[in-house]
């Protein structure tokens, strides 16, 4: 995943070999602090079945 220097928390994170929007950097955040699990999951199925993409 890409993300700018700054990693401010509405920075938009991007998938590094496709380039397409994942999430935002505090939602990533939110998901690399919990591990893998159900809520992890579900965070980034949220994160990449929002709209603004």
């Amino acid at each position: 995943m890409r993300v700018s220097q700054v990693k401010n928390p509405d920075d938009k994170v991007f998938c590094a070999s496709c380039s397409r929007f994942v999430c935002l950097y505090h939602e990533a955040c939110t998901v690399l602090e919990q591990g893998p699990g159900s809520e992890s999951e579900a965070l980034i199925e949220q994160a990449v079945n929002r709209g603004d993409r």
